[in-house]
This record gives structure tokens, C-alpha cells and sequence, in this order.
């Protein structure tokens, strides 16, 4: 029996996305759902429902058992020398100590080699512990050079008292949003959630409503960092911040976070902004 077409192609997409992963040409956030990352036990399931509809005889059935296991295979078992670890963390390191501080560019400047940690992480040639690390590494660097008024005491945020809570803008841009602005009285909380889009089984890019630069926007979506802003012209320092997914099937998509700044907003303001890259994220006072 010959292997339909549309049989034989689900099948390989399926090999594709595995060397794909493997060679860590998609950063993944989280643990992967069964779109992207596909076991063992999900390509058997796939063989044993075509072979019930009739699309697989046996042999054909064993062979792609057989191509599944060998890629799974590849992608587990890769194992690396030490001394091959060390020099990735060593040529890590002295990337991030070439970055400029964040305000003269460095921000921008660490895209791609956030990307590279997060490669590196899911192909197993990083550690979790050794990615956190070099994050860490990466953002004390980042905020090197800051410069600190000697008349500035350290700001230490209690957040004790909430005194208003903004909606954020309903635009979406590269499949981050802004969803709330909690403004307490000693700081504000910036609250975003971002969407990463993949496409279905079709190779159909889906749409979402808010998104303003439509689906290719929303594929470029990474974890958003952001600088806060009034009309009087405030110095919003950054404080804190984070973001994650859950546990769900597509938590390496969908993330949420928040980002502290200090001091709160002044009561003479009427319009606050947030900007992200090139977006501005504004809402009225």
C-alpha cells in the first residue's frame, strides 16, 4: 500500500519539528506542548490512529515507528563534555561582559543573546541553573553604570497602599500587552502579558483581535522589558521584575509578568506611558 501524500507529509513536519528543536533553531519557553515537541508516546498514538483508518499498513506503520525513535532518540541522548560546557559558559560570560549598560543601548544590544541562552537551554548544552546564571550576569551588566545621585536614599517599594488601578490600552503590539497599571502610594506596578503565535496544522498564521501589527506581529514576541513615563517628566526608576508561564499546554506561549517602578505617580500627571522597543503603551491619569 502506498502512503498518501497528506499521510506521509503530517508525518514528516512531525521528524521536522523534532531536528528543528534539536538543533535549537526554535527558543522554547517552558515545557513544550504536543504541537512542538512530539514523543514517543504522541507518535505512536498518530501511527496507531492512521494505521486504524487504513493510511498505514503494517510495514509502513514499523517504518515510521522506527524513524520517530531513531529522532527521539538523537534529541535525548545528546550528551556533552564538561570541558564543552565550560567553554560555552566561558564564551557566554565574555559576550554578556562586552554588552553596554542599558542606557547607552545595551538592552536592545542583548536580544540576541537572550535568544542564545534560551537556545542553548533547550538543546541541553545549558543547564537551568547555569541559564539563571548567566541571566543574572546579563542583567547585573545591564544595569552597570547607573548612575545614582548622592542625595538619592535607596527606594524601598512596601506597596502598602493601593490607590488606583488603570486599565491598560487594548492594542497589542508584537503580541505584547500592557493589561494594568496599579499605582500605589510609594510606586507603580506595570502588569503585561505576551502571546507568541504558531501556526495550525494548515501552516495557517491565526489572527489575534488586539493585535495591531496582525499575526507576523505577534510571532516576534518576546519578553518585554519597559520604561515608564509621564507628561511632568518623573524619573520612574525600575525596580523589580519577572515573568513566566504556567503549566498548562502552552505555557511556553503565553506569558505574563510585572515590572515595579518607583516613585508613584505625582498628583499633578494626566497621562502615563510605558515603552516597550519602539511601543508606547499610554493611558490617561
Amino acid at each position: 500500500m502506498r502512503v498518501e501524500p497528506r499521510v506521509a507529509d503530517y508525518l514528516l513536519r512531525q521528524l521536522a519539528q523534532l531536528r528543528r528543536l534539536q538543533s535549537g533553531s526554535i527558543a522554547r519557553f517552558g515545557p513544550g506542548d504536543p504541537d512542538d515537541w512530539p514523543d514517543l508516546d504522541q507518535a505512536e498514538g498518530a501511527v496507531a490512529g492512521l494505521s486504524a483508518l487504513g493510511l498505514l499498513d503494517e510495514a509502513e506503520a514499523r517504518v515510521w515507528r522506527e524513524r520517530f525513535a531513531a529522532e527521539a532518540s538523537s534529541t535525548r541522548d545528546r550528551r556533552l563534555a564538561q570541558e564543552v560546557r565550560d567553554h560555552v559558559v566561558h564564551y557566554l560570560t565574555e559576550r554578556i561582559e562586552r554588552l553596554p549598560p542599558r542606557r547607552v543601548g545595551g538592552l536592545d544590544a542583548s536580544w540576541p543573546l537572550q535568544r542564545l541562552l534560551n537556545d542553548f537551554r533547550h538543546m541541553g548544552v545549558l543547564s537551568e541553573r547555569e541559564m539563571d546564571r548567566l541571566f543574572d550576569r546579563l542583567g547585573d551588566r545591564l544595569d552597570s553604570g547607573e548612575p545614582r545621585r548622592q542625595d538619592e536614599a535607596e527606594v524601598d517599594c512596601l506597596c502598602a497602599e493601593l490607590r488606583r488601578v488603570l486599565v491598560g490600552p487594548p492594542e497589542r503590539h508584537a503580541g505584547v500587552r500592557v493589561t494594568s497599571f496599579e499605582i500605589y502610594d510609594d510606586a507603580v506596578a506595570l502588569r503585561w502579558h505576551m502571546v507568541r503565535l504558531a501556526p495550525d496544522e494548515s501552516g495557517t498564521i491565526p489572527s489575534l483581535p488586539d493585535e495591531v501589527e496582525g499575526a507576523a506581529g505577534a510571532l516576534r514576541a518576546r519578553e518585554p522589558h519597559f520604561a515608564l513615563h509621564d507628561d511632568l517628566g518623573t524619573d520612574y526608576r525600575f525596580q523589580s521584575g519577572g515573568g513566566g508561564g504556567g503549566d498548562g499546554r502552552f505555557s511556553h506561549r503565553v506569558r505574563t509578568g510585572t515590572e515595579m517602578f518607583a516613585p508613584s505617580v505625582p498628583p499633578g500627571a494626566s497621562r502615563l506611558w510605558a515603552v516597550h522597543r519602539e511601543h508606547r503603551f499610554e493611558v490617561p491619569l
